[in-house]
């Protein structure tokens, strides 16, 4: 859809006059481009998604806002009453814009860390309506992932690197072959171990890393990027505290500060090593599909940095293996 189609479509579903639209080169959701809306009167954050999506994000985030849940940004009604707005191509997402920095760029501070325990021990112990459980995911532990990997690991010498890229990632899958090995073996291992598990299923963000955390000039935070929320075990939100995801969020008082906030009761470690394994191996398996033209993006080199740092010291698998908090 060209630019000022786009434009008509927001002003006629929303009933807002735009002065500017912008591209925003943020996230890493490759099915999805953000936008910033100028108005005279205040400016939105659009976010736009191929075919006709299913606004999961809106339906929850609105209601932790009914609910009075802090940090939440609640997406801006239509004119018409609806959460967003969907397209022959596409659906349209506007909710308010905030300048901020994601946690990547900027740390939260301690009192922030805390209250950030507090919030999501808060959102866990959201009891949604049957409406509303009826459309969420429910956790099934897939193997998918690493049913990926494996076939990646063992047929990474018949690939056709055609790119610089492919073969950087190639030859990388190549020379590190065993320790790759190794999370799956690891994995499988701690997926055994949960499988008797009793687990208790909470209402989970299930990307809560620190790329969707925004963090305002006076410190305020907001939880953002509620695309695919699930009903699974805690564990599966609080693995990203402490796992070094981007290099971010590997202190230990980082760790110390969320808990204090959140509480340490009942943390099964085996479920949370379970979710750090299954995520890089899920990260692995999506950046092939990258590097191999399976999947479109427009900085190669930067999802290869980000790749490189999933093996990096601090970084997700040396956190993973480690088995601690």
């Amino acid at each position: 859809m060209e630019e000022n189609q786009l434009i008509s479509a927001i002003e006629h579903h929303y009933r807002i006059e735009i002065t500017h639209l912008q591209k925003l080169f943020l996230g890493a959701d490759l099915q999805a481009a953000v936008f910033k809306v100028q108005t005279c009167e205040r400016d939105y954050f659009l976010k736009v998604k191929k075919g006709k999506f299913l606004d999961q994000g809106g339906i929850y985030t609105n209601y932790l806002h009914e609910l009075g849940v802090a940090h939440i940004i609640a997406p801006v009604k239509t004119y018409e009453g609806r959460l967003d707005v969907k397209l022959k191509e596409m659906t349209l997402f506007l909710y308010p814009f905030i300048k901020a920095e994601n946690g990547f760029s900027r740390r939260l501070s301690k009192l922030s860390w805390i209250e950030l325990g507090k919030v999501v021990k808060k959102i866990h112990a959201t009891l949604l309506p049957q409406i509303l459980v009826e459309k969420i995911k429910k956790e099934n532990f897939s193997q998918k992932a690493w049913l990926d990997v494996e076939d990646l690991c063992n047929k990474h010498e018949t690939f056709e690197a055609n790119t610089t890229y492919a073969r950087k990632f190639k030859n990388f899958i190549q020379e590190h072959y065993c320790l790759i090995q190794h999370l799956l073996d690891q994995t499988k291992d701690l997926h055994k171990k949960i499988q008797n598990k009793e687990c208790n299923f909470v209402f989970c963000h299930a990307d809560l890393h620190a790329g969707n955390i925004l963090i305002d000039e006076k410190e305020q935070f907001y939880i953002v990027d509620w695309d695919d929320p699930i009903l699974a075990p805690k564990e599966r939100d609080l693995m990203f505290i402490g796992a070094g995801v981007g290099n971010v969020w590997n202190q230990p008082e980082e760790v110390a500060f969320f808990y204090e906030g959140y509480g340490k009761k009942d943390i099964d470690l085996d479920l949370l090593m379970y979710y750090r394994c299954q995520r890089i191996l899920e990260d692995i398996a999506e950046y092939a599909k990258i590097f191999f033209g399976e999947i479109p993006a427009e900085d190669l080199a930067s999802c290869y940095k980000h790749f490189l740092d999933i093996f990096a010291p601090c970084g997700c698998l040396e956190i993973a293996f480690s088995g601690h908090l």
